[in-house]
């Protein structure tokens, strides 16, 4: 008989018997459950810390906005000029340098030529001076003899006076000719229609490169805008690190950093004399060197002061191309200047580079990238690598604190 209350559902007793009777199963199910959440939520607190401690690094210690390479120094001109980060008219730059280049071979050339026959003709001059000369001198005992001087006789005394001659005269005399030939209206001449051909092949030369250039790397954009920056001298070395007799990779030696890509000492101090230097304390830690040790760089001997992060080493990549980083056969290092100079090997010369003005999101920085990378080639600068560095990548653009002024 109905009594007005719901009918209880039969299959509660049974799903609590199931819970009881399986309950190590479910047991261990929870567990898992537990230790996974667990072990995830670890990983995602310790991928938030280290990046908010590596964009913290990146401030504290002035991390660069990216970085280049040339074949050689910049002379100060070309460095406010690539600060400025206009566009410079790139048919001028480069008709400018090539008429340079142009004339200064031009009149090496021409120089070269007229000396090699302004010395053969003051030779000859020379010559025939003396004949002359000797022959006046010798024609008295040709008179009194009457069967005149021996061939032999004459051509020593020829020889003797010529000798003297040259070593009197003949450097003086060549200069005053060359000298002479340089300031003639023919030699102007001549270098004036030598240098008009080079200038017509010049020009159709540079047309034709501008036009590839301009194509490949927009530099007609009329949307462009000035990426000015700050350069900062990041020369170094790279040279084979040797410890404990054997040769255990390369190391990229940097001078002092004051301004620019500063570092953490993880361990020991600073080098403080040219005998001194701290290296990458991952590396250290991979090949076994330790602070006190001493490692020899190609034949310099340095004391390992220190073990230090660089900021602008966080993964040891040796080039832009690497796929994956090398701990343990690279190396970086820092000395002072004097150390540096010890160091036996050819310079890179590396130039850091910050933005005037700090880009506030990913397409503010693309832009500025592009706009930099135009300037430079329009400035007659061309990088044999170069690297821009992706903040983005570790902190987010919409955060207040992007960039702490």
């Amino acid at each position: 008989m109905n009594n007005g209350k719901r009918p209880r559902n039969p299959l509660s007793r049974r799903v609590w018997k199931d819970i009881i009777r399986d309950r190590k199963r479910y047991i261990m199910i929870f567990l898992m459950l537990v230790v996974t959440i667990g072990y995830v939520s670890g990983m995602y607190v310790a991928n938030n810390s280290m990046i908010t401690t590596m964009s913290e690094k990146k401030f504290s210690l002035n991390v660069e906005d990216g970085n280049f390479e040339l074949t050689e120094t910049l002379d100060t001109a070309s460095v406010k000029a690539v600060e400025s980060g206009e566009k410079a008219d790139i048919v001028t730059v480069f008709r400018n340098r090539a008429y340079n280049e142009a004339e200064e071979e031009i009149i090496k050339k021409a120089d070269e030529n007229i000396l090699e026959k302004v010395k053969e003709q003051v030779k000859t001059a020379i010559r025939s001076n003396v004949e002359k000369e000797v022959d006046k001198k010798l024609a008295p005992l040709s008179a009194v003899n009457g069967s005149g001087v021996p061939n032999d006789v004459r051509k020593k005394t020829i020889d003797e006076a010529f000798e003297k001659a040259m070593e009197n005269s003949y450097e003086k005399t060549v200069d005053e000719a060359f000298d002479k030939a340089k300031n003639s209206d023919d030699y102007k001449n001549t270098i004036s229609d030598l240098l008009m051909e080079a200038k017509k092949e010049i020009d159709k030369k540079i047309d034709d490169e501008y036009v590839e250039l301009s194509e490949r790397y927009g530099l007609d954009d009329k949307d462009f805008k000035p990426a000015p920056v700050k350069l900062y001298s990041m020369f170094c070395r790279e040279s084979s690190e040797e410890f404990d007799g054997k040769i255990i990779g390369t190391i990229r030696v940097y001078g002092e950093r004051k301004d620019i890509d500063l570092y953490d000492i993880l361990e020991g101090k600073s080098p403080e004399n040219e005998n001194e230097i701290i290296i990458d304390r991952m590396h250290a830690d991979n090949v076994g060197v330790k602070v006190g040790d001493t490692i020899k760089i190609n034949s310099a001997e340095f004391k390992v002061t220190g073990l230090a992060a660089f900021v602008d080493y966080s993964s040891l990549y040796k080039s832009n191309s690497d796929t994956m980083f090398d701990a343990i056969t690279f190396d970086v290092g820092m000395t002072t200047n004097k150390g540096f100079d010890r160091i036996n090997g050819d310079i890179l010369y590396k130039y850091a580079f910050k933005f005037n003005e700090s880009p506030t999101n990913p397409y503010e920085e693309k832009t500025f990238s592009d706009n930099f990378l135009k300037a430079l080639i329009t400035q007659g600068v061309f990088p044999i690598c170069l690297r821009y560095n992706c903040r983005n990548n570790y902190l987010p653009f919409d955060k207040a604190n992007y960039r702490k002024k």
